[in-house]
């Protein structure tokens, strides 16, 4: 009986035992993982927004380039704009002239 009762207490004090330092060691391995989680989470998050920038920085010079476009295609349609009143201005003006010089024969 008293070794049954030793056996107890042994066997008592080794679960004690084994469960506090279990307890310690998961307690720190917890911890571990949880900074390792938290570590890789924020990897993956600087990965996003690295690839979000990506993608914004993609999408700046696609609407630059349709920018550049319509300012060209707005060139284009002024330099024909321009030269047809050019045009127009010319021929007027010739025609004013002609009128004149017939006015002056004619008088």
């Amino acid at each position: 009986m008293a070794e049954e009762m030793s056996k107890k207490a042994i066997r008592l004090i080794i679960e004690g035992i084994l469960e506090e330092s279990l307890n310690k060691r998961l307690e720190a391995f917890v911890v571990k993982r949880e900074k390792e989680i938290e570590r890789v989470s924020l990897l993956e998050r600087v990965i996003k927004v690295e690839e979000e920038l990506k993608a914004q920085r993609e999408l700046f010079f696609q609407r630059f380039e349709a920018i550049d476009k319509r300012f060209e295609d707005l060139i284009h349609y002024m330099d024909k704009r321009f030269s047809r009143l050019t045009w127009l201005i010319s021929a007027g003006m010739a025609f004013i002239m002609l009128l004149m010089t017939v006015y002056k024969f004619i008088h």
